[in-house]
């Protein structure tokens, strides 16, 4: 789940402490359906352009794009 990072929980017990994946404050994320890899985006304000993060699933950064102002996700075709 995503809040103040990327953590992750088992479903089977979720009242079991979290394991934080990513730390830091993202203003979305996204997960590839095929390679598992997160893609975030930061909204610094709305003048600003935004960044994406694109992590490995395992929480390695990959690389960063600067992008438009106030982008809120990503998509594939």
């Amino acid at each position: 789940y995503h809040n103040n990072g990327v953590h992750s929980l088992a479903v089977s017990d979720p009242d079991q402490p979290h394991t934080t994946v990513l730390a830091g404050t993202f203003s979305s994320m996204d997960v590839h359906p095929e390679t598992g890899e997160f893609w975030l985006t930061s909204i610094p304000d709305f003048v600003t352009p935004s960044t994406v993060y694109r992590y490995t699933a395992s929480g390695v950064l990959k690389n960063s794009w600067t992008t438009g102002i106030g982008a809120n996700g990503v998509w594939w075709r």
